[in-house]
């Protein structure tokens, strides 16, 4: 499963990402891009620790930013 991740400070790295979604499964890659208006991540995992990903982390404050989680129409 391939998540869309947005809302996250421009000083987060792509080891505070994997340590904050490896939490919900094994994390087999993360891509952080460069918007026109804001950064984002791609992360892949597998499909049961995405979907418990999203449902925990969609909405969710973290580090003074709002997290969005969905999945990736990509």
């Amino acid at each position: 499963m391939k998540l869309f991740v947005v809302g996250f400070d421009n000083s987060v790295t792509l080891v505070d990402l994997l340590m904050l979604f490896q939490e919900f499964g094994d994390v087999e890659a993360i891509r952080m891009k460069q918007g026109e208006k804001r950064r984002y991540a791609l992360i892949e995992m597998g499909a049961y620790g995405g979907e418990r990903a999203i449902a925990e982390l969609d909405g969710k404050n973290w580090r003074g930013m709002r997290l969005e989680v969905t999945e990736s129409r990509y």
